[in-house]
């Protein structure tokens, strides 16, 4: 949590506790292991600035069609 910025801090709170939550009246705990791993990617993204830059810039043109699934 001390990667995020203060704005993301709320969030995770509140997605931990919501998934909580849900693991523990579906007895199922995937749900708050998936909420973990993509917070510590987030988390990771934060600590790299150049990185954050990156994905922060808009995405310009058209960049072709999309494949069906």
């Amino acid at each position: 949590m001390d990667l995020l910025p203060e704005s993301e801090r709320r969030r995770f709170a509140t997605d931990v506790v919501r998934a909580f939550e849900a693991s523990a009246e579906s007895g199922r705990w995937s749900a708050l292991a998936q909420v973990i791993v993509e917070w510590k990617a987030t988390a990771a993204i934060y600590a790299d600035p150049a990185l954050v830059e990156e994905l922060s810039r808009p995405l310009d043109g058209d960049f072709g069609p999309v494949p069906a699934p």
